[in-house]
């Protein structure tokens, strides 16, 4: 999968669940209750999608296939922003988990151009 679309899908997962919460902040009651199901099933279609891509079942896609399950306990627990914000922290974490692999792997190129082309 492309990096460009998954750092967009975690982004567009941030952004709705702390704008649902910033309008729950504001007194509009009950739209935490809209984009609580929205990004669980967003997560959810995103997870599926990635383990018939790959063709195997790893860690990240166990890790997703939990925040889907927090997502609906919570919205039927009826705690619907504090699951809309769990899942945008979620989204969050992601991101800046992209981002540290990013700068880990240029790193790591930085280091093997330092290598010796032959040894002695």
């Amino acid at each position: 999968m492309h990096k460009w679309f998954e750092r967009t899908f975690w982004l567009l997962i941030l952004a709705v669940s702390l704008f649902s919460a910033l309008l729950h902040l504001l007194g509009l009651e009950g739209v935490e209750s809209i984009a609580l199901p929205l990004v669980v099933v967003m997560i959810a279609i995103y997870t599926i999608y990635e383990v018939l891509e790959e063709r195997r079942l790893e860690v990240e896609h166990s890790v997703n296939g939990l925040m889907v399950v927090v997502g609906i306990m919570t919205y039927f627990l009826r705690l619907h922003l504090e699951g809309a914000l769990v899942l945008g922290l979620y989204g969050l974490a992601e991101i800046l988990e992209e981002l540290a692999m990013e700068r880990a792997e240029s790193g790591m190129k930085k280091l093997v151009e330092y290598l010796p082309r032959m040894a002695m």
